[in-house]
């Protein structure tokens, strides 16, 4: 379906990564966790998906995009402002 790649995208964007490098899987089912709030219920098809986890699948792919930064930083006892995210690409 659409809805995989789409929702990787949005991932590998914020992460800085190539698509290649981004896995979807599907959650568990359960409506309460995973359930799409413009629907009600868990399902991938038709629109709804991207409309729905837009936003949070971007704040996502940003924060653990931060989380990296930092660590890095850290260990090389850098400033994170030094630092930036960027894909392995091609070895």
């Amino acid at each position: 379906q659409g809805t995989y790649p789409s929702m990787a995208m949005l991932i590998a964007e914020e992460l800085e990564l190539d698509l290649g490098e981004v896995h979807v899987e599907h959650a568990p089912a359960d409506d309460q966790l995973y359930g799409n709030p413009l629907v009600g219920f868990q399902f991938t098809g038709g629109s709804t998906s991207v409309r729905a986890f837009f936003e949070p699948l971007r704040r996502a792919g940003a924060t653990a995009r931060s989380m990296l930064v930092s660590a890095a930083a850290e260990i090389w006892q850098v400033n994170p402002s030094d630092c930036r995210g960027e894909g392995r690409g091609d070895p």
